[in-house]
């Protein structure tokens, strides 16, 4: 998956409210918030993630984008190795 393509699904709702979900239940603290926080903190990180990503797209120039795509590429696959194979360790135990 290239770069541009990451960034128009985060730009998408469901993108965006999946990679903000990912990204706090990682932290301990989040478990620990009231479900009113919870909501507000999930539309307003949702929402930040969006908006940045349709910054990205509209505003930063595809010379750059494109440069940066390799990089990406790796740094990407190396996630969906480490992610996977954490899940496949969890259910393997």
């Amino acid at each position: 998956m290239e770069i541009s393509e990451v960034l128009k699904w985060l730009f998408s709702g469901a993108g965006s409210i999946a990679a903000f979900s990912w990204l706090a239940e990682q932290f301990p603290s989040w478990h620990a918030l009231d479900s009113a926080k919870k909501k507000a903190y999930s539309f307003y990180g949702s929402a930040s993630i969006a908006l940045s990503a349709w910054a990205v797209l509209k505003y930063v120039p595809a010379e750059i984008i494109q440069a940066i795509g390799e990089p990406f590429a790796v740094v990407s696959g190396v996630f969906g190795l480490v992610f996977l194979g954490q899940v496949f360790h969890n259910f393997t135990k």
